[in-house]
């Protein structure tokens, strides 16, 4: 498993904002002594704060360089370059060059980026800063008893990823998220890659994605109970726990590779076998300490012997006071002020932008680059962002999940209403045959979203997606899977066979049930498993009294039960107008053959049946989008137990329109069929609706 900087920067930025506000209440603005030899970071309040402090590097404004502590071990004791050596063997393990990189030329904010990433693969959440004099600066991370938070409540998580989210310095918000509830214990739970519910203590919130970034919170009702809460907190602590052992080894590593040179000196060669003269090799630059080691750290004798006569014996580290004034001792202030609903100020220590993967990157004038907040005065700016840290209050920004909630419902509704009447549009289209009805929809169905993306400028997440071939791979496939399902839908409506499709649709979430049991490993509950055996039955029945399998309807459930898991596995990385317009361009090609074809043969009807025929075909574009998109809207913006419920509407509507419009027949065996496939409808709900509850209880 290979990993970025940013991504370990995105896993620790949050708890690491934690620390740091801890760090800050620490340190109180006094001064602090560090003893390597200790080794012992210690705050000067009033009773002292005796500190670990582990040495990642040293940033040197005159080398121009970041030079890692482990790069020459003899300057320091094995316990204070652990931590580095920690990182560089994370960093060899998940193919993350700059952690084991020995020196690296200094770049805006460099040093900051390694120290959070750092964090991410040490379990050491805490960093100082430390201005050294003559242009240096010790970047420590720092551990402690004192640095045990408290249970994480909704308060205290919502004023953390406000304050964190101020410094830009999270690309991806969703493993932010997603990292920060883990290490804290909390419970989460991704209904998709767009919607999150973070269970803790004292109650629940839902967070929003756009993009990876967080869009929206809002209160939500707690997925699991108190007991499932104990047990993750203890799995944080385990893990804590290895990182710590993972840390030994690397202490261990350190010490003895800090031995080896000395041992290497101590072969002689036989005198017998004379030794060729070597050329004099270059030797490397020596680390550059800062000026509190006044002298290296305690060698074995040989090394001892060896010190000029003239130098003092002295410490092996001396200690050395710093003021805070001039060393913040987090990335940003801690704010005083209530995170409270709607709009926040928050007072923010200048720091680089992050370098966003795949995005458009504005340059900014020189003025605006500011340097790490380490040793200078800082010019302090104010960001103001939308932050819901609680009940939303008429009139606030706290109010706005509530109308995103009402969107998804009426999005939902309205897409599942238009499919359900599909069937009408179908027959009108009538004598054009399914394969022209299904090329008319691929083709003008493109042409209706390059238009809208046009016009709503979102061209560019189009790019986007067209260049990474992952996701170009993914909804070509998403592609093929609707193109099959609309052929299906559309014989079954044009053939007298409406009641076939209802019964596809009522079935397919059993089947989307079955395929997460047999793809995703999902677990199934009694209730389920009883609904896919009744579910069954009716297709069994069905098959006896007809002498013929359902095609149509096993077609259309298990085309758009993949189709959705396909969908499900991207999540909401793209708009719904950009990913449906991927897989019409992918779907393009076969049908400009079959229209090609089509009028060839004489049996294109486009143009040949009037002018309502013609309006018809071209809207087909607008009828086949807009449900998707509204689908889209409701997908990224309700839980999907409730699009789940919302479902039901399309295979109801084509159930009355088949029985009521078209006069199909309904035999007795047939109403048997469709009596079973509702029973088993009725259990999913029950389901749905119990499942909560008892994860509560």
């Amino acid at each position: 498993m290979t990993k970025t900087l940013q991504e370990l920067i995105d896993e620790s930025i949050f708890i690491s904002t934690e620390y740091q506000a801890r760090l800050a209440e620490l340190t109180q603005g006094a001064g602090w002594d560090v003893d390597f030899s200790a080794p012992a970071f210690t705050l000067q309040t009033e009773p002292p704060v005796t500190l670990t402090p582990y040495l990642l590097g040293t940033e040197s404004a005159s080398r121009g360089s970041w030079i890692w502590s482990w790069q020459e071990l003899g300057h320091f004791p094995a316990a204070v370059v652990s931590a580095a050596v920690q990182a560089r063997e994370a960093g060899e393990r998940l193919g993350v060059d700059e952690l084991s990189t020995d020196e690296l030329p200094v770049a805006e904010g460099l040093a900051r980026r390694l120290t959070l990433a750092a964090k991410a693969v040490t379990g050491v959440y805490a960093h100082y800063p430390a201005g050294a004099g003559g242009g240096v600066t010790a970047w420590l991370l720092l551990d402690g008893p004192e640095f045990e938070l408290p249970e994480l409540t909704v308060e205290r998580m919502m004023r953390v990823i406000a304050e964190a989210l101020t410094t830009d310095t999270a690309v991806d918000h969703n493993l932010a998220v997603d990292s920060y509830a883990k290490l804290r214990g909390a419970h989460i739970e991704w209904d998709t890659e767009a919607t999150c519910v973070v269970t803790v203590r004292d109650g629940a919130q839902r967070f929003w994605f756009d993009d990876h970034q967080i869009s929206g919170v809002e209160p939500a009702e707690p997925s699991v109970g108190p007991e499932i809460l104990v047990d993750l907190a203890a799995d944080a602590r385990e893990r804590a726990a290895i990182l710590r052992e993972d840390r030994a080894a690397a202490e261990a590593t350190a010490a003895r590779q800090e031995a080896e040179p000395h041992r290497a000196a101590a072969p002689v060669a036989p005198a017998e076998t004379p030794v060729p003269e070597e050329a004099p090799r270059e030797q490397p630059e020596p680390i550059e300490v800062p000026d509190f080691v006044e002298t290296e750290h305690v060698r074995p004798e040989p090394a001892e012997e060896s010190r000029p006569a003239e130098e003092p014996a002295e410490e092996p580290a001396a200690a050395h006071a710093g003021a805070a004034e001039t060393d913040l001792p987090f990335d940003q202030e801690p704010s005083d002020r209530e995170v409270r609903p709607g709009r926040v100020s928050t007072t923010v220590v200048p720091g680089p932008e992050p370098v966003r993967p795949a995005r458009e990157e504005v340059p900014e004038p020189a003025a605006a680059q500011h340097r790490e907040p380490v040793a200078e005065p800082q010019v302090e700016r104010e960001v103001e962002r939308e932050v819901v840290a609680g009940p939303g209050v008429p009139g606030s920004a706290g109010t706005e999940p509530v109308s995103r909630t009402r969107a998804g419902v009426l999005s939902g509704f309205a897409a599942y209403g238009i499919w359900g009447l599909l069937p009408l549009y179908f027959v009108a289209l009538e004598p054009a045959t399914p394969v022209e009805i299904v090329a008319m929809r691929v083709l003008f169905s493109l042409v209706f979203c390059l238009a809208l993306l046009a016009l709503t400028g979102q061209l560019h997440p189009l790019g986007r997606a067209l260049r990474a071939p992952r996701t170009l791979g993914t909804l070509a496939v998403a592609g093929l899977l609707i193109g099959v399902n609309w052929w299906l839908y559309t014989v079954a409506t044009t053939t007298g066979n409406t009641l076939e499709a209802s019964l596809g649709y009522f079935i397919n979430p059993l089947v989307a049930i079955l395929l997460g049991v047999l793809v995703l490993r999902e677990r199934m509950r009694a209730l389920q498993w009883t609904a896919v055996g009744i579910g069954f039955v009716a297709v069994v029945v069905m098959a006896v009294f007809y002498g013929r399998v359902p095609w149509l309807s096993l077609g259309l459930a298990f085309s758009f039960g993949f189709y959705g898991l396909v969908k499900n596995r991207m999540g909401g990385s793209y708009p719904a107008i950009v990913t449906l317009t991927v897989e019409t361009m992918a779907l393009t090609p076969v049908a400009a053959i079959v229209v090609a074809l089509l009028g060839a043969d004489g049996r294109l009807t486009l143009g040949s049946e009037g002018t309502g025929h013609l309006l018809l075909m071209l809207s087909s574009g607008v009828i086949t989008a807009v449900p998707l998109i509204l689908f889209g809207v409701a997908a990224t913006r309700l839980p999907l137990s409730t699009v789940g419920m919302i479902q039901y509407v399309a295979p109801i509507g084509q159930f009355l329109l088949a029985v009521l419009v078209f006069g199909e027949q309904m035999p007795l065996e047939r109403w048997v069929s469709f009596c079973f496939v509702w029973l088993a409808v009725l259990l999913l709900v029950l389901d749905a609706v119990r499942a909560p509850r008892a994860r509560r209880a």
